[in-house]
C-alpha cells in the first residue's frame, strides 16, 4: 500500500541581481536576462533579491523593467545600498518587499527631457511643453502607484530638492526595512 508524504515546504532560493550604475538599455537587457535566468532555474521556488545604487536615467527604460517584473510575475525584492535617484526610485519601487542600507539616500525629482534629445523642429515647441507636463504627470502616477503615496507626499518629496535618508523614507512607507 502507498503512503502518501507530506510534500516538503521549500524555502526560495534566493538570487541576488545587482543594478549598479545608469538606467539605460544596456543595465536593463543585463539585469532582465540575469533574473531570466534565475527563474529558469527553479521555477516558482525564487526570490529576486535586486540591489541597486543608480543617480538614475531613463524614465522609459524605469517603466520597461516594471512590465517586464509584472508581465512575468517576478517575485522581487529590492535593497538600496547607495544613492538611488530619479529612474532609480522607480526600479526600487518594483520590489515587494524594499529594503535599504543604513549609509543608503534617495532623491526624487520631477522628470526633465533635454530639449536636444527632443528633435523637435522650433513650430513644435509647444507639443514639447504638453510633452514635458504628460511625463511629469506619468512618473508621479508612478510613484502614486508604487509607494501608495497621496499627491501631497509626492508634491512634498519632489519640491524639497534634497537627499532623503532611509529612516525617513521608512517613516512614509517607501522603504520597509532598514538593514
Amino acid at each position: 500500500m502507498a503512503t502518501k508524504t507530506k510534500k516538503e515546504n521549500k524555502l526560495p532560493v534566493v538570487y541576488r541581481v545587482f543594478w549598479v550604475g545608469d538606467v539605460d538599455d544596456n543595465n536593463l537587457l543585463r539585469v532582465m536576462n540575469e533574473i531570466n535566468h534565475a527563474m529558469s532555474q527553479d521555477p516558482g521556488n525564487y526570490l529576486i533579491d535586486l540591489w541597486i545604487r543608480t543617480d538614475g536615467g531613463q524614465l522609459n527604460i524605469a517603466q520597461a523593467f516594471l512590465d517586464f517584473v509584472r508581465v512575468n510575475k517576478v517575485d522581487l525584492a529590492t535593497t538600496a545600498f547607495g544613492q538611488v535617484s530619479s529612474a532609480g526610485t522607480l526600479i526600487f519601487g518594483a520590489g515587494l518587499v524594499r529594503r535599504a542600507c543604513r549609509m543608503s539616500r534617495f532623491f526624487f525629482h520631477k522628470l526633465y527631457v533635454p530639449i536636444d534629445s527632443c528633435n523637435l523642429d522650433i513650430d513644435d515647441s509647444n507639443d514639447l511643453h504638453g510633452s514635458i507636463k504628460t511625463q511629469h504627470k506619468l512618473s508621479e502616477n508612478l510613484l502614486k502607484r508604487l509607494y501608495k503615496l497621496s499627491q501631497e507626499q509626492i508634491d512634498f518629496l519632489v519640491k524639497k530638492k534634497r537627499r532623503w535618508s532611509p529612516q525617513q523614507m521608512k517613516k512614509m512607507g517607501i522603504v520597509d526595512q532598514i538593514i
